[in-house]
């Protein structure tokens, strides 16, 4: 492919982009104004959430961090044993 065609392809791919990205604003703009935190971090939606806390969207939600703490936690543990046990 010639490079003024991969140009004006990657161009494309990038107004692609930016209108997608100015669509999701402007719908939350007009639709939901509390789901921009959901942009900012590690944003989550939790239904059922809007009825006692006001809002469904969570920001940093510390149950993944714990998670994934267990999760490599877990791992280096089994690594670190089948090391042992292979290198007997």
């Amino acid at each position: 492919m010639c490079l003024l065609r991969r140009k004006g392809k990657i161009e494309e791919i990038i107004h692609e982009v930016e209108a997608a990205i100015e669509e999701v604003f402007e719908y939350i703009r007009t639709n939901d104004y509390n789901s921009f935190v959901l942009l900012i971090g590690r944003g989550e939606v939790f239904p059922g959430l809007k009825n006692t806390e006001g809002s469904d969207c969570v920001m940093d939600y510390q149950m993944d961090r714990y998670h994934d703490e267990t999760r490599e936690r877990f791992y280096l543990n089994y690594l670190r044993d089948c090391r042992l046990m292979f290198s007997i």
